[in-house]
């Protein structure tokens, strides 16, 4: 599944608290949609994977299979969300 930006954005306000992360994630977001839009490819797609790639960090901030990224991308898999997407 490609995940709506209101699942995406539902996900972050779950696992960060901070409000720096979460401008941090809107700002890598609009970036990722400019991007897209520039190479012609679909910006809201890409902006869901900008909002995504580091709603887990705050909770799990090791970079190790027990941490940033690896919970997350377990946690979209359980969420069924597109393998191209969790990567």
């Amino acid at each position: 599944m490609v995940p709506s930006r209101d699942y995406a954005w539902q996900l972050v306000t779950e696992f960060t608290q901070s409000d720096s992360l979460r401008r941090h994630m809107l700002a890598v977001e609009c970036a990722m949609r400019a991007y897209a839009a520039r190479f012609s490819e679909d910006p809201d797609l890409w902006g869901v994977v900008g909002l995504l790639h580091d709603f887990d960090y705050e909770r799990y901030p090791d970079i190790s299979v027990e941490g940033h990224p690896a919970v997350g991308a377990r946690i979209l898999r359980e969420g069924q969300i597109d393998e191209a997407i969790v990567q």
